[in-house]
């Protein structure tokens, strides 16, 4: 029987490192749901040791000698086998989320970045076309576009892409197709388009994300239910 109780201890202690380990994973979400953020994880040794491992019938055979005169053995045995098996069916889900949302997350970011430098281009592009018989409201972009770049010092940093270039110059356009006396052309016209498809790239980026952060608190509000009653099973196996 020691086998069995030094066993469940194992899992316990795994079961509440990986515990934290998702916690941590969530308040990283809740912080900044702009970046992917990996999690660590526990080995599993233990649990499929007693999933895959473990002689059940002759370990119930053993349990239920010893234990018959202090509970139902075998309503005990059970749950504690059921407990075990639900919390590593639940690890192993969470590193599979991880997966298919990274990559997710990968693609969103290419097709942000490609179309945010092709609109700076573009951008860069009018203005230099303009430059010589500058007016408003383009003195107005050739501002914004030069606070931007002057600021830019990180080319990760998606969260200022959206505040310093994305958002004020998609606003811009916005506001310049708005008013019908404006020339228009098709370099602004896709102008207008590539940023508004940026700040819906973005908004993408962080929904899927705080998803993420979603999921694992739900894994995690499960795993701690069943931890705890683990827990109180453990009580009795002395």
């Amino acid at each position: 029987m020691s086998y069995l109780r030094n066993l469940l201890t194992n899992v316990v202690k795994l079961t509440e490192h990986q515990s934290q380990n998702l916690e941590e994973h969530i308040a990283k979400v809740k912080a900044n749901d702009v970046d992917f953020h990996l999690m660590t994880f526990v080995p599993l040794t233990d649990f499929v040791r007693a999933i895959d491992t473990l002689s059940k019938e002759d370990y119930f055979i053993a349990f239920n000698r010893y234990y018959k005169d202090k509970f139902d053995t075998t309503k005990k045995f059970e749950r504690v086998l059921s407990n075990i098996d639900f919390l590593h069916a639940e690890f192993m889900e969470v590193p599979e989320i991880l997966r298919k949302a990274q990559q997710f997350d990968y693609e969103r970011k290419l097709q942000y970045k490609e179309n945010v430098d092709k609109t700076i281009s573009l951008v860069g592009n009018l203005l230099f076309s303009v430059r010589r018989n500058m007016r408003p409201p383009f003195d107005l972009l050739d501002t914004l576009f030069l606070e931007f770049m002057e600021g830019l010092k990180n080319h990760a940093d998606l969260n200022y892409y959206n505040d310093k270039f994305v958002v004020p110059i998609n606003d811009f356009f916005v506001n310049y197709l708005s008013n019908s006396n404006n020339s228009v052309s098709q370099e602004i016209l896709t102008i207008a388009e590539n940023s508004r498809n940026a700040k819906q790239l973005y908004n993408i980026i962080k929904a899927s994300n705080k998803e993420v952060g979603s999921d694992m608190t739900q894994i995690n509000e499960l795993v701690e239910a069943s931890l705890a009653e683990l827990k109180e099973l453990q009580k009795d196996i002395v």
